[in-house]
């Protein structure tokens, strides 16, 4: 979670994710006892034809995916972040260090190299 977000009832902050990779809905309420507070509310209101306040809640993760990423998309993510490049880059220098690069990346290896040191 990049901010801190609050609790659309009590407006108290949001626990921290101990996994931020967990499944299922995005945390919207502090507690149990929030959310079953406000799902009373909404259902006094709705009963005596009063309003009800709707929150929005931003997504904080992307949506899942029903298929792997192709080696395209994987490259456009690692292109797009730098620390990716970097981690990319050094595990490239690594493998050339043991002469385990295949004869095409270390071609391409030599490729950039020449791109980025022209006079050397």
């Amino acid at each position: 979670m990049t901010e801190q977000q609050v609790c659309p009832r009590c407006c108290r902050s949001l626990p921290p994710e101990i996994d931020q990779k967990r499944r299922g809905r995005r945390r919207i309420w502090c507690s149990d006892d929030c959310r079953r507070q406000a799902h009373a509310e909404r259902v006094a209101a709705e009963r005596a034809g009063l309003a009800v306040r709707v929150v929005e809640v931003p997504r904080t993760a992307l949506p899942p995916r029903n298929r792997p990423l192709t080696a395209a998309e994987t490259a456009e993510l690692v292109l797009a972040d730098q620390s990716s490049c970097i981690a990319l880059l050094e595990a490239l220098t690594e493998q050339a260090r043991r002469k385990q690069l295949d004869n095409q990346v270390r071609s391409a290896v030599l490729k950039l190299a020449r791109m980025a040191l022209p006079h050397a």
